[in-house]
């Protein structure tokens, strides 16, 4: 949280790196490509159960708020969102930015989107505002009235699994 960088405000994915990222938090981070995650030339990245959220992007014509994302003509990356809240709070440019001609291998299963990466599409994926409660301790906690709240797939977790505030 609160990191800069110029690729990926807190997560650079390059080479032939292979990134699970489980149950975390990536907020309020900046960076000219990826204000949370740059992922590129053959990275293979998974984040589940992540919030990834109120990201930016700085400078002029930049996209990939959330996420930037592209490959090699040699080296493809993939990245997937499972069981995510990919959202922003205040319009911004695109969350996901894939980057062509050499675009990465993208999924997006049973997540919650925001509006500005509904084209995106994916799996029993969903547009719809976060909800989140805003408490000074843990921002990012849902609202109890939030679409997300119940929406993910809980095999995906394994058994004893919590939540943000520790409930199953």
């Amino acid at each position: 949280t609160r990191n800069t960088g110029r690729q990926g405000g807190a997560i650079l994915a390059d080479e032939l790196v292979s990134l699970s990222v489980r149950h975390t938090v990536l907020a309020q981070n900046a960076a000219t490509q990826g204000g949370a995650l740059r992922v590129k030339e053959g990275a293979q990245v998974e984040l589940l159960g992540c919030t990834v959220a109120d990201n930016k992007v700085v400078g002029e014509k930049v996209t990939g708020s959330a996420a930037y994302v592209g490959g090699t003509m040699t080296r493809t990356p993939s990245v997937a969102f499972v069981n995510c809240i990919v959202t922003e709070r205040v319009k911004g440019p695109d969350l996901i930015h894939n980057q062509g001609p050499h675009p990465a291998k993208l999924s997006v299963r049973k997540s919650l989107l925001s509006e500005s990466a509904s084209a995106l599409g994916g799996d029993n994926t969903f547009i719809a505002d976060a909800r989140f409660s805003g408490n000074e301790r843990e921002p990012y906690a849902l609202h109890f009235k939030s679409p997300a709240v119940g929406a993910a797939d809980a095999k995906a977790y394994g058994d004893n699994a919590k939540d943000i505030l520790g409930w199953d």
